[in-house]
């Protein structure tokens, strides 16, 4: 008897052991309660890096938005979607057009990284001839559930290395997006909600 005993509770043990060991793998019990985020990314200039600087960006956002809290993808779809209702610049767009494209969507938040065109210290249209440039992010947190802003920013870099007068210094631009997404990822770190609500 006292052999049957413990057979059984060795394999209850065992079977506890198995379950527990299955849930800790179970990576739908692991990512649960992260908040879902949709990025909307824009540039209103086409310059010949900008491959390089929306590169740059995601490599910060993916630092400020770290897997294990949060699940997040680029918001193409979405961008596509206001584009069929006329809106160009998605990630520019109003509270009043956001919240209905995403209506149905099972995202809990939105970002939009919305870059204006890059502009001289006079206000003037930017071009490899100028050496002083202004970058200007509009940066925006989108509770997509309440329906409001939790951010609502411009962020601001500028610098007199843009050029030599003839050829665009590439590497002086990314490191002002670099300094761009740190204002970012601390507007992150301060207002988005790291579980869901």
């Amino acid at each position: 008897m006292k052999k049957i005993m413990l057979l059984f509770l060795t394999i209850l043990m065992c079977g506890m052991t198995l379950t527990a060991l299955a849930a800790a793998r179970d990576p739908e019990q692991a990512v649960d309660n992260r908040p879902t985020v949709s990025v909307l990314y824009g540039i209103a200039d086409e310059p010949d890096f900008a491959d390089a600087i929306y590169k740059q960006v995601m490599e910060d956002l993916g630092q400020a938005l770290p897997a294990k809290t949060y699940d997040w993808s680029v918001g193409a779809p979405y961008i596509q979607q206001l584009a069929h209702m006329g809106i160009v610049d998605g990630a520019g767009a109003d509270l009043s057009d956001i919240l209905p494209t995403f209506e149905h969507s099972g995202y809990d938040y939105c970002l939009c990284f919305d870059v204006s065109p890059f502009r001289t210290a006079a206000g003037k249209k930017w071009t490899p001839s100028h050496r002083d440039l202004t970058i200007q992010v509009d940066f925006r947190i989108i509770d997509l559930k309440q329906g409001k802003y939790l951010a609502n920013e411009q962020l601001l870099a500028k610098t007199a290395d843009a050029s030599d007068g003839h050829k665009v210094n590439q590497g002086a631009i990314l490191r002002m997006f670099q300094s761009l997404d740190k204002k970012m990822t601390a507007t992150i770190a301060a207002k988005l909600p790291k579980t869901k609500i």
